[in-house]
């Protein structure tokens, strides 16, 4: 860092740096949209009920050409191992999304982050 210089200023320095990457947009084309799947307070899983897990994760998953979720993982943890493997086992199983679609009309594949809340409803 330079060294502070004379003055009357508030005497603040810095020294900052950064570099940006690509972006996951699809460039003019259309994002995924799930046509169908969802995960309900029924798929509670019973051991996290039993301890009163609950929590809010994120969960990053990629969208094949063909609409299913290829893979899932959780980018932010609910706190409870069981309820982020249960999530992920769940929107790979039942999520079914309308491709993504390039500029050019072509079906792309698509990287997703989702919240998902766990919540115990007496």
């Amino acid at each position: 860092a330079a060294p502070a210089g004379q003055g009357s200023g508030a005497g603040g320095q810095g020294d900052g740096s950064g570099a940006g990457g690509d972006g996951e947009g699809i460039g003019g084309g259309r994002h995924a949209v799930l046509r169908r799947g969802r995960i309900s307070g029924r798929d509670y899983p019973p051991d996290a009920r039993r301890f009163s897990a609950q929590g809010m994760l994120e969960a990053r998953y990629v969208i094949g050409t063909d609409g299913r979720v290829k893979d899932c993982r959780v980018t932010q943890s609910s706190g409870s191992a069981v309820l982020d493997a249960v999530t992920c086992r769940l929107v790979i199983a039942r999520f079914r999304f309308r491709p993504a679609r390039d500029a050019a009309g072509r079906k792309v594949e698509e990287v997703l982050y989702e919240e998902h809340r766990w919540v115990i409803v007496e």
